[in-house]
């Protein structure tokens, strides 16, 4: 039984698991609403733009000079005329709304009954991606208790999801049950619905009732799925704002083939190029923004706004952002190109603050730095063991020879052609008998002088 046991927890782990992977795969791949707004499919007109998240919105106003026309409704409301901006809002409209109790006539037998299901019919306008609510509520008529299961149609091929919350005697809980509701009790349902996508064929309706009870509450739901200002009538035909080369639709122009851009000003080699695509050449990468934010999008291609200051083909390259010496940039000993100092000549270093001359550190050998060490900057910069303007002093030779560069860089040649020293003693230095006489006698004093001073302690 252990084995068993063993496995059925391998077997819910691995379930687990399995979920939990899933979910982060479907966290990390999905996008935020606002890079939904500003995707290439959204760009592309106002219809799609409401598709792609309910709190998108687009500016239809003909002379707003925006990079962006679809952008969330929050950050659209702070650039585009508030008289321009689409942004359609789903809405619940109780077309027939009867209290439950009241007196109905049945529909099939004509017989007046009353009513247990309220509201009775139901116009839902909605947004792809978007949710609304609204209370159903059920009285029950029957004399025996019984467990309540609200019920709907088949909704997945239309491309509706609904959910619902019960409230039974004050209690509210998920799903679609209610136990052991007795007669004339009133029971609330939270019913949510939810349009995953537009469908080509148009609104869903969805019939909603209770388990074992003739009465249905009649869902119509309406997508939206495009703006009022996309409607024929509301298009201008070669117009002169698109340069009389497309259709001015919601505020942007919709060029005809073989033109391209705001205002169709662009010619492309064949077809149709939409703003969005144009923009996207100018973006450094997708997440970026045209030109870097610092210039124009104009047919695809970038024209900075200060060319003094800004270059490269996005205008991503900032001119001015080189090291300096706190005065100018690149010292004045060169260009700032991209962030990037690129020195005059003799110069050197991010700053241009470093001299490639050498003639401070050659040695008296007419060594750089006597060959110990290695010249940065117009200065030696010394091996260990050896310091000096030009490493001429070495630490750790005899001291009676640092300073003397011929010494310090002798090599095995030079050595050889140094004459042997003779220690004969006629090689020896003569002395005169006088200085010599003079010397013992200046010793003398001071020894006498050091025994005196020895008595007297």
């Amino acid at each position: 039984m252990r084995p068993l046991a063993s496995t059925r927890g391998n077997v819910v782990f691995a379930t687990a698991l399995g979920a939990l992977l899933s979910l982060l795969v479907e966290t990390v791949g999905k996008k935020s609403p606002a890079e939904l707004c500003q995707s290439a499919s959204a760009q592309s007109s106002c219809g799609q733009c409401i598709k792609q998240h309910p709190d998108c919105a687009w500016c239809s106003d003909p002379n707003a000079d925006l990079p962006s026309r679809c952008e969330l409704y929050t950050s659209l409301q702070k650039k585009c005329d508030a008289s321009f901006v689409e942004h359609p809002v789903s809405k619940v409209e109780f077309i027939q709304n009867a209290d439950v109790g009241s007196s109905r006539q049945d529909p099939y037998t004509g017989a007046i009954m009353r009513t247990q299901l309220q509201p009775q019919q139901v116009q839902i306008a909605m947004k792809p991606g978007d949710a609304v609510s609204f209370s159903l509520r059920y009285l029950h008529q029957d004399r025996d208790s019984r467990d309540i299961y609200i019920l709907n149609s088949e909704t997945e091929s239309q491309g509706v999801t609904i959910e619902y919350e019960a409230e039974c005697r004050g209690i509210v809980q998920p799903g679609n049950f209610c136990p052991s509701v007795s007669h004339s009790d009133v029971v609330s349902f939270n019913v949510s619905v939810r349009l995953r996508e537009c469908l080509a064929s148009g609104g869903a309706v969805v019939s909603v009732g209770i388990g074992g009870v003739r009465e249905v509450v009649a869902l119509y739901v309406n997508p939206i799925c495009g703006c009022s200002c996309e409607k024929l009538e509301n298009q201008v035909t070669m117009s002169p704002q698109c340069g009389g080369r497309g259709n001015m639709v919601c505020g942007a122009c919709l060029c005809n083939p073989g033109s391209a851009g705001s205002r169709c000003e662009c010619n492309v080699a064949s077809g149709t190029v939409s703003v969005a695509e144009l923009l996207n050449q100018c973006r450094l990468s997708p997440s970026e923004e045209p030109c870097s934010g610092r210039g124009k999008c104009k047919c695809g291609a970038c024209e900075c706004d200060s060319p003094e200051k800004y270059s490269g083909k996005y205008c991503q390259c900032d001119d001015t952002s080189c090291p300096s010496n706190g005065a100018e940039l690149c010292s004045g000993r060169g260009r700032c190109e991209c962030g990037t100092c690129k020195c005059d000549v003799g110069w050197t270093g991010p700053a241009c603050d470093c001299t490639t001359e050498t003639t401070e550190c050659l040695g008296k050998s007419g060594m750089i730095c006597n060959g110990q060490g290695s010249c940065d900057c117009g200065k030696c910069a010394c091996n260990d063991g050896y310091s000096g303007p030009t490493c001429e002093l070495c630490i750790s030779c005899e001291p009676e020879f640092n300073g003397n560069d011929d010494y310090n860089l002798l090599t095995t040649e030079k050595a050889d052609d140094i004459e042997e020293p003779d220690d004969s003693l006629d090689a020896m230095p003569k002395v005169d008998s006088g200085a010599k006489a003079v010397g013992l006698l200046q010793l003398t004093e001071i020894v006498t002088l050091a025994a005196l001073l020895i008595i007297g302690l």
